[in-house]
């Protein structure tokens, strides 16, 4: 069947997941830190890196920080600082605000993946419907997909909004099937993780997985219906 619309995962897929995100995290675990009153060493700091998914200054693709939103982070640190007075509620809370602050006060590392702003244009030239689907809050993603210049180009946004369940759960795949007047048979899920794929799989689209992020073609294989070096090679797959 011809696919009319693709969605797209944000970071890994569209821009560097690493130079957007290790930075910022271990910022935010510090502030956290000094928030609660929870002593700063390097082995803790080492230990709060491994709990969301960051080891030997990498990403983990089925890592928290890789898929999960950031009440779902704070939660995992919650639960494992016992001893200290920091809720699950709390902490992803204090998470949101954290990485706000830090994404308004300091300058966005948004390196994009290849020519997106270009692959974008292309597609919505030949009648492609797209939409975003990202684990990040609406206010963060936005001033992502501003920083790369293409923010207009996306029919749908679909954030973590306190409400809406986060991938792999299909609810904003069949939203964005709904807002878009398209069965999911011609949709395509664009992404960079294992966790994208069954997002796309469990909503009944056709599952894209890119080699610019965090999964390699290892990882990949078992569960993508296609795999593309960068949202580069869609110009051509579709």
């Amino acid at each position: 069947m011809k696919i009319k619309g693709i969605i797209f995962d944000k970071d890994g897929t569209l821009l560097d997941f690493n130079k957007m995100w290790l930075g910022a995290t271990k910022h935010v675990l510090a502030g956290f830190c000094d928030r609660n009153k929870i002593p700063v060493t390097e082995e803790r700091m080492e230990g709060l890196l491994r709990l969301l998914g960051i080891e030997d200054e990498r990403i983990l693709q089925q890592g928290p920080l890789a898929s999960m939103t950031y009440s779902q982070m704070g939660a995992v640190l919650a639960t494992n600082l016992q001893g200290f007075s920091v809720s699950a509620k709390e902490s992803g809370a204090q998470l949101v605000e954290l990485y706000e602050e830090y994404f308004w006060k300091y300058e966005l590392c948004c390196q994009p993946t290849c020519e997106v702003k270009e692959v974008l244009k292309k597609l919505r030239h030949k009648g492609m419907k797209l939409g975003l689907a990202t684990a990040d809050n609406k206010h963060v993603a936005e001033k992502c997909l501003d920083a790369l210049g293409i923010k207009g180009f996306f029919d749908y946004l679909g954030c973590d909004d306190g409400a809406t369940r986060p991938k792999p759960d299909p609810e904003m795949f069949v939203r964005f099937c709904s807002e878009m007047n398209l069965i999911p048979e011609e949709v395509a899920m664009v992404g960079d993780t294992v966790n994208d794929m069954h997002f796309a799989k469990n909503a009944g689209g056709l599952a894209v997985g890119v080699l610019c992020g965090l999964a390699g073609r290892k990882e990949l294989e078992p569960v993508a219906d296609v795999i593309i070096d960068n949202p580069e090679a869609l110009l051509a797959t579709f």
